[in-house]
């Protein structure tokens, strides 16, 4: 048998080892075709469900509203901070963080006294918050509230009138809650800006149970 002359068996070797480079050139490239394919899809996915991802949320906001003392009544104004996690269009959660002043005044029927009181505090929360159909939101957190607030009492005595001043300090435990509308970005699903208008009530229990009731408006993403 001549050198440059393939028997049977050494062609259906040749051929087999063609067929087999063969399917291993197809393998290859069905497998590259099933991850580009596998690739495009989940970013398909990724851009269909923006309202799925999980993302970084904050808002600023200017707060106004009544400031509850015991005997007293007055008003307070403020700002307020939210930063933290929007799980997705329906779920986040946030530190919410006010710091406002407070003046209140009142008649004391028990003393007989007129009296008025200052105070500043800052709440630090911490909120799970819903927001229903992108427009409705509701939270509620624990706080501990940093408070610093005095009092002055007068009241008429026999031959004049009495004076007492008084202030108080700490710290103390609290809860925030707020029911605030979403507007802007309601059609849009996912990470976006918002206008926000809210209602936050937040109680503080100290020695002498204070809440103050906040009107807020502002602006945010997530």
């Amino acid at each position: 048998m001549n050198a440059g002359v393939l028997d049977g068996s050494g062609w259906r070797h040749a051929c087999s080892g063609e067929r087999v480079r063969a399917i291993l050139r197809g393998s290859l490239l069905l497998g590259a075709l099933l991850l580009l394919s596998t690739e495009a899809h989940a970013q398909d996915r990724t851009e269909a469900d923006p309202a799925e991802q999980s993302r970084f949320r904050w808002a600023i906001s200017y707060e106004v509203g009544p400031w509850f003392v015991p005997r007293r009544l007055g008003a307070a104004t403020g700002l307020g901070v939210q930063l933290g996690v929007q799980l997705d269009d329906q779920v986040g959660i946030y530190y919410s963080g006010t710091v406002a002043t407070g003046f209140a005044s009142g008649y004391d029927t028990r003393n007989e006294s007129v009296g008025a009181s200052f105070g500043a505090w800052m709440y630090n929360s911490v909120m799970a918050d819903l927001t229903l159909d992108r427009l409705v939101q509701i939270g509620i957190g624990p706080s501990l509230d940093s408070l610093a607030f005095g009092t002055a009492d007068v009241k008429p005595i026999a031959g004049g009138v009495a004076g007492r001043v008084e202030g108080l300090s700490g710290t103390y435990f609290g809860v925030q809650t707020r029911v605030g509308v979403v507007l802007g970005g309601r059609h849009k699903r996912g990470k976006s800006g918002r206008f926000l208008l809210g209602l936050e009530v937040h109680p503080t229990f100290g020695d002498g149970p204070t809440v103050s009731t906040m009107l807020t408006i502002g602006g945010g993403i997530f």
